[in-house]
């Protein structure tokens, strides 16, 4: 049964700043959607608040497959969430504020747990404070902070996060995302933390410390916007074989091989990049050939994208190179 069933006793008054849902019963796509919400003298200093929503769903199949999810159907089987908030426009708590997936992990329902230790909200100031995020289960131990401000008109967050080692591997097979590696290893152990900021159209991440298995990456990168994408980073990696991330019997790209494969790409997509970043690894293996010292800087702008200077070396010698792709054309050459 595919339709979705809405109950609910509504009344406002628009002049006395009132709403007043005092029930809100839904059904449909695998959910079960309750609540309720009362609101006074919203237009005032002295508006009041006060609304609870539950959501239940134990058959998200259906759910799951419209949002292009259906491998991910195949584990995540329930869903809960609860949340609630009170308060005045100026002092508003958000509790409780929880997110529970039932998942199967190893053929047996595990819970991942996404909540937060405390929420305040202020309308007027248009403030928003999360502290305590956490997100559990599966091996993760995920913590995090968030401090928003003008979340009405331009929302831009400020935060950081703590990310302790966790099987990456167990968790993505069990969203439905299984990895097939040539290492059978590789994926068992990722961590980082990282402060970050941003608004709707960016996000920043300063002092990123990402460890992957045997390998740490430290750095920043900054999106200044989605759109494009327009994106700067300097990157730096102490070891890691990236032929232990390919997937059996593949070969991984060399520089110029990838630059040929992203000029097959649109001219408009080429043209909006605007990347500017330098990344430095002290051990890189790939296709089995073992390099030193291995120094990327890209610049794209406009359809212009060159990678210079692309520099290693190696057992046998030294290898330095410049790869350039102008797509200000009709076709990148």
């Amino acid at each position: 049964n595919k339709s979705f069933n809405v109950d609910a006793n509504f009344e406002s008054d628009p002049n006395e700043g009132r709403i007043d849902l005092s029930k809100l019963a839904a059904q449909g796509a695998g959910l079960n959607i309750d609540g309720k919400l009362n609101a006074k003298n919203m237009d005032s200093k002295n508006g009041t608040i006060d609304g609870k929503l539950s959501i239940a769903g134990s058959d998200l199949k259906d759910l799951l497959t419209a949002v292009g999810q259906a491998e991910m159907a195949k584990t995540v089987k329930k869903l809960k969430v609860d949340a609630g908030l009170s308060g005045t426009t100026a002092n508003m708590t958000l509790a409780p504020l929880n997110v529970v997936a039932s998942v199967l992990s190893g053929g047996k329902p595990v819970d991942v747990t996404l909540g937060a230790g405390s929420a305040q909200a202020n309308l007027d100031k248009e403030t928003l404070a999360l502290k305590g995020l956490s997100l559990t289960g599966l091996g993760m131990n995920v913590k995090g902070n968030i401090n928003a401000t003008k979340i009405k008109s331009e929302p831009a967050f400020t935060g950081d996060l703590n990310v302790p080692a966790f099987n990456l591997r167990k968790v993505l097979a069990s969203f439905g995302k299984p990895q097939k590696t040539q290492d059978p290893k590789a994926l068992t152990s990722f961590g980082m933390t990282t402060k970050l900021a941003g608004t709707s159209k960016s996000v920043k991440l300063n002092g990123l410390n990402m460890k992957l298995d045997k390998t740490t990456l430290k750095g920043d990168i900054d999106v200044k916007n989605f759109e494009g994408p327009d994106l700067a980073f300097g990157l730096g990696i102490d070891q890691i074989n990236l032929d232990n991330y390919l997937a059996p019997k593949q070969k991984a790209p060399t520089p110029e091989a990838a630059a040929a494969g992203a000029a097959t790409l649109p001219v408009e997509t080429l043209r909006k990049l605007k990347i500017k970043g330098d990344l430095l690894i002290g051990s890189l293996v790939l296709s089995g050939a073992k390099m030193k010292d291995v120094k990327v800087s890209i610049n794209a702008n406009g359809g212009q994208i060159n990678i210079n200077p692309v520099s290693a070396n190696l057992y046998e010698g030294t290898y330095k190179g410049n790869i350039g792709l102008n797509a200000k054309g009709k076709v990148p050459t």
